[in-house]
């Protein structure tokens, strides 16, 4: 009677440690995956000073005004964030300035730095301009300043301009 008893007990636990293993496929298939990333530009523009570029009020024969809130910081900061991935320009458009007349946006200057010898004058309204460049995966901040030279006769009034800035894929 043990030996019956102590065979059954082996004959089931054969049986479920048969049952316990994982079938295997005789005839494994390879599947294939695939994925498309997309560019992605991440970017933050910051107007460091109180609503838009405020270059004050001057008088006509000015020259190379600083906008008002560049002080210690661009008048506007350009960040390109690390996920980006992609190398990518950072550029600067502007209008020419309309109001009682008008004054040309090549009276106005821009640059990456608080040094006016290193600024450059914009050559023509509505026209990209390289600040920077970001390089893909890295972190960029750019600080963005301006300055403006109202031309001698220039008539009083108000004047406006949009300028604007963009970070697209180099």
């Amino acid at each position: 009677m043990k030996v019956r008893l102590i065979v059954s007990l082996v004959i089931a636990l054969m049986l479920v440690a048969v049952l316990a293993l994982p079938a295997m496929a005789a005839n494994p298939s390879a599947i294939t995956a695939s994925v498309a990333v997309n560019e992605y530009i991440s970017c933050t523009i910051t107007d460091n000073g109180a609503g838009g570029l405020d270059f004050g009020s001057l008088d006509p024969g000015t020259t190379d005004e600083p906008e008002a809130d560049q002080d210690g910081e661009g008048a506007v900061t350009v960040v390109v964030a690390a996920e980006t991935n992609v190398d990518c320009d950072i550029n600067v458009k502007a209008t020419d300035f309309t109001g009682a007349g008008t004054i040309a946006i090549t009276n106005a200057k821009y640059g990456t730095t608080n040094v006016l010898a290193s600024a450059t004058a914009f050559a023509a309204a509505d026209t990209y301009y390289t600040l920077d460049t970001s390089t893909a995966g890295g972190a960029k901040t750019v600080e963005v300043y301006h300055w403006l030279s109202i031309p001698s006769g220039q008539a009083a009034g108000s004047y406006s301009s949009t300028f604007t800035y963009q970070v697209v894929k180099s």
